[in-house]
């Protein structure tokens, strides 16, 4: 069976079996149950995504989440549509 390394942000190396999804390791290390999204390899990932390489794993639970959204500079934008010649514009 081919194996991949997890290299957890605390320095915890694991393996797993090439192919695990997201979900099982999240089963298997996390003791919160408010885990929504991880990052791999400075990819964000979701619960159903697969593994198949080596690398670095960062889990993100609801208030890392809030947080970081709190720190994007957000502008506000309202698209109005307006009619010309029968055709919507934004």
């Amino acid at each position: 069976m081919n194996t991949i390394t997890i290299t957890f942000t605390n320095g915890l190396k694991k393996e797993y079996r090439n192919g695990v999804k997201l979900r099982e390791i999240i089963g298997e290390v996390a003791k919160d149950d408010d885990i929504v999204c991880a990052n791999f390899n400075n990819v964000i990932l979701g619960y159903d995504d697969t593994l198949t390489k080596s690398g670095k794993l960062e889990l993100y639970d609801i208030d890392d989440v809030v947080e970081y959204l709190s720190e994007i500079p957000f502008k506000a934008v309202a698209l109005v549509p307006s009619n010309t010649n029968g055709k919507l514009k934004y």
